[in-house]
């Protein structure tokens, strides 16, 4: 790929590159020119000094466009952590994908029609939550003409206004609090983390893993897990072991638990390490300096919602108490990265307590700010262009703050009656923000436009919505809400939906 230049305003380069990269269990092992370890491509390394959502943009030099052009390079995306590539035309949004595509080349190919003069190609990845995520590109081409087979991409991209999500899918949960999907070696996973059974089992009752058949394209229930009122499940990788942590508040006499991290030992997932929790309410996994860490929310403590939530950091194969932090009634953390800097935000339910913004200085996290006073249920952060921003889930409304170079400034409110989880996600080039709403029967799907506002962009039916997950899956995008039902009944659907 002669000729291309490296970002400027991004948060590292790209890498010219020969042979297996650095990183186990993720990248190419050679080029997809010549098939040998002689030929080199260009990649983007996960895993040194790099933090989750960490950019690099690699730009072509100016090429003419007229009439119909075909674009096309060959893409590799493996690993379990692996985060996105998109791929513009001076701005304009041409291809994107996201996640593990296994170990292999891919072709893309673009028709260009809508578009003439000179203009440069962008190719951006962006790092995911760990280091099994390298990105790999080659054979880059623009020719005269259209593409002799093309799959599914067009220019321009679609218009987001012409899709919507339609339900594809009800899956049979217990008073689900949380969903969390991921892929292991290629294959396609849900994790609910039910909370509370309608039967005599109550707050002991399984939570349910289920696989995608790619025959049937349906999911189906491929693993129970014994858990006491789960509230939550995350998925991680360590050292290309796939890892499963879900957080236990309640089993009906007591709050203090042991919380389970299980390990997949190629077949399925079986406990691996016990962390005592008093009402865990979430886990969160991060990495820093390559250093893996898991955050834990604990809701209740022997004074009512006053707890102290932990930091563990991985040391001889587990996790270890690394540091605690003072919170009432936590119900999430979200951690992320700005400027090469950490940090941890805690969400308190607690009213008259603020949700608390921590930095990470020296060896431990320090308290940055603090954030609104409400009833703090999720808190998530994402990125829109160059701003970062940290939503809050609240009731009766949602807060939306954005970074101003030192601190978060409130930027936008948004009315909800019973917000319980927010979940950011990206289609086709552009943001939106899902608000999972226990007390309304619908889920409300915002669109981020210009000048900075959130307008509603879909409403989907649901049952008490705790939480939510966007992913990709070969070519389709899907979302699954977690539903928990209401006070007279549990054992109900959640449901995933998939966006046509």
């Amino acid at each position: 790929m002669c000729g291309f230049l490296q970002g400027i305003n991004d948060k590292f380069d790209w890498t010219r590159h020969k042979g297996s990269t650095p990183s186990t269990d993720t990248g190419p092992s050679f080029n997809h020119t010549t098939g040998n370890l002689t030929g080199y491509y260009m990649y983007i390394e996960a895993s040194i000094l790099r933090q989750p959502g960490d950019n690099a943009k690699l730009y072509s030099p100016p090429l003419k466009f007229f009439g119909n052009m075909c674009l096309q390079f060959y893409y590799h995306m493996s690993g379990a952590t692996t985060g996105s590539l998109t791929v513009t035309v001076s701005g304009n949004l041409v291809f994107s994908a996201r996640g593990d595509k296994g170990n292999i080349w891919y072709k893309a190919s673009v028709n260009v029609s809508a578009i003439e003069g000179l203009h440069r190609v962008t190719f951006e990845a962006v790092v995911g939550s760990s280091y099994t995520g390298n990105i790999a590109i080659d054979d880059f081409s623009l020719t005269a003409g259209s593409c002799p087979y093309v799959l599914c991409f067009r220019f321009p991209f679609p218009d987001c206004s012409s899709y919507y999500f339609e339900k594809y899918q009800d899956l049979p949960t217990r008073g689900a609090l949380a969903v969390e999907h991921f892929t292991i070696n290629g294959s396609l996973f849900l994790a609910f983390a039910n909370y509370e059974s309608d039967t005599a089992e109550k707050y002991n009752t399984h939570s349910f893993i289920y696989k995608f058949n790619d025959l049937t394209g349906k999911f189906f229930l491929y693993q129970t897990i014994g858990t006491h009122g789960g509230h939550d499940v995350e998925y991680f990788t360590i050292s290309g072991e796939h890892y499963l942590a879900v957080a236990n508040v309640d089993n009906g006499t007591t709050h203090r638990l042991n919380s389970v991290i299980y390990l997949w030992n190629g077949i399925s997932f079986f406990a691996f390490q016990n962390i005592a929790t008093t009402g865990a309410a979430s886990c969160n996994f991060l990495t820093i300096a390559k250093e893996p860490f898991l955050t834990v929310c604990n809701l209740y403590g022997d004074v009512p919602q006053k707890a102290n939530s932990t930091i563990y950091k991985w040391k001889n194969n587990m996790f270890e108490k690394f540091q605690e932090i003072a919170t009432e009634g936590c119900r999430a953390s979200a951690a992320f990265v700005i400027n090469n800097e950490s940090y941890i935000a805690f969400a308190n339910e607690v009213r008259s307590a603020s949700s608390v913004v921590y930095k990470r200085a020296g060896m431990h996290f320090v308290k940055l700010q603090n954030l609104q006073k409400r009833k703090a249920m999720d808190i998530k952060s994402f990125y829109i262009n160059d701003d970062v921003f940290l939503a809050i889930a609240s009731q009766p409304e949602s807060y939306i703050n954005k970074w101003n170079g030192s601190q978060f400034v409130q930027f936008k409110t948004i009315l909800t009656s019973g917000a319980r989880a927010l979940h950011p996600f990206v289609m086709c080039g552009q943001t939106f923000l899902g608000v999972a709403d226990q007390l309304r029967t619908k889920t409300v799907l915002y669109r981020f436009s210009a000048p900075g506002q959130f307008t509603k962009y879909q409403e989907l039916s649901t049952f008490g919505a705790i939480d939510m997950t966007s992913f990709e899956y070969k070519g389709h995008t899907y979302l699954a809400i977690a539903n928990y039902g209401n006070i007279n009944q549990r054992n109900i659907k959640s449901t995933v939906f998939k966006w046509v």
